[in-house]
């Protein structure tokens, strides 16, 4: 029964006039059973160090009145940087910003320094890819941008977390692949996560709660 679903969904794709996952990726999301909520717990665990430093902190989100809530996410204290580059130029800059509101991780790009990269009139589909400190590289799959920023899924969040988790700079490769026109020659960002000390830390500091020791639990 479930070969039949995937074959189903696999035709669905073909005859659709928007762009559809490839059958590898899909039956791969069919089986993938990972608790990633774990994975994250894991690492932060494992690399928690005691040190806060001044890289991250806390914020909150703000509601429809401007009013801050009691919904907690990370970001860093300092705009990252970056390029982009599109059909009309190369290498150009670009700002950034993350914000991790716990197993998330949500990424805001401005080209210039000063213009939104929004997926609001139309949305936008990336090709992502990380380099690690090390030199290596991982696909991540596809994230979209629905409104002003990309929210990664899962997966491609935990991914990212864990890499925050080791206090080592890495960098975030976007291609936008959008179905369409815009497919084969569309915008690329690349975003530069430097060196931060601290992250396993704030993050415990900011989600106590999956993190709670037995004596808490007890008492």
């Amino acid at each position: 029964m479930n070969i039949i679903k995937v074959v189903g969904i696999a035709l669905v794709c073909s005859f659709a006039t928007v762009g559809c996952s490839s059958l590898t990726e899909i039956s791969n999301n069919l089986i993938d059973t990972t608790n990633y909520t774990d994975v994250i717990i894991s690492a932060v665990n494992g690399t928690d160090n005691n040190t806060e430093g001044n890289f991250w902190k806390i914020n909150y989100f703000s509601d429809d009145f401007g009013d801050s809530t009691n919904e907690k996410y990370l970001e860093p204290s300092h705009i990252l940087s970056g390029l982009f580059s599109n059909s009309a130029t190369t290498n150009s800059d670009l700002t950034a910003r993350i914000l991790i509101p716990y197993n998330e991780v949500q990424l805001f790009m401005e080209e210039y320094g000063l213009l939104p990269v929004k997926g609001s009139i139309s949305k936008i589909r990336y090709k992502i890819t990380i380099k690690l400190a090390n030199g290596s590289t991982e696909d991540l799959g596809s994230a979209w941008n629905n409104n002003d920023r990309v929210i990664f899924n899962s997966k491609q969040s935990s991914k990212i977390i864990v890499a925050l988790t080791s206090g080592n700079s890495f960098k975030l490769f976007l291609k936008e692949n959008t179905p369409g026109e815009y497919a084969v020659n569309g915008a690329s960002y690349v975003v530069v996560i430097p060196q931060s000390v601290g992250f396993s830390t704030m993050f415990k500091k900011a989600f106590p709660e999956p993190f709670a020791t037995v004596d808490n639990i007890m008492n």
